[in-house]
């Protein structure tokens, strides 16, 4: 299961604008920030979760573009509700700009019990069960270290 938020913030010119939206836990997989033509680096965007500054991680700066779409590839781990500003600053003094923030989250990981992984591994241990060997019981305890107890019902 995964949420893509999307918003297209309107900033005035020479203003800052700030979207406000919370988020349930999961992890950030992708961000892309879309810099429409025009924008000629005078438009920068930060992204805060709960408060903290994470993109981008250095505090002073922001991220700009000119007509482009700025891809930040992440694996940043969400709280439950998170809470996610996103800030607009338009330096330009004549136009408004409307640049596109698209961020990909995907569901907390759930060990071997996340549907995209069971599959794989589901049939290799019911074989070894099956036969008896007692090798199951192995790949089940070692992958239970590994995932730490995320093997129920197996």
């Amino acid at each position: 299961m995964s949420s893509n938020y999307h918003y297209q913030i309107a900033t005035a010119a020479n203003s800052t604008a700030y979207k406000i939206d919370r988020t349930s836990t999961g992890r950030i997989n992708r961000v892309e920030i879309e810099f429409p033509d025009g924008c000629v680096a005078l438009v920068g965007v930060k992204i805060y979760i709960n408060n903290v500054q994470t993109f981008p991680t250095n505090a002073e700066e922001y991220i700009r573009g000119e007509a482009e779409t700025v891809i930040i590839n992440s694996n940043y781990q969400l709280s439950s509700m998170s809470e996610i500003k996103i800030e607009v600053k338009n330096e330009d003094v004549t136009y408004q700009h409307s640049p596109i923030i698209r961020i990909y989250i995907s569901e907390r990981f759930n060990g071997l019990n996340d549907r995209s992984v069971r599959p794989s591994i589901h049939p290799l241990v019911k074989m070894h069960k099956k036969e008896n060997t007692g090798f199951g019981n192995v790949i089940i305890d070692t992958l239970k270290d590994i995932f730490k107890g995320g093997l129920r019902g197996w």
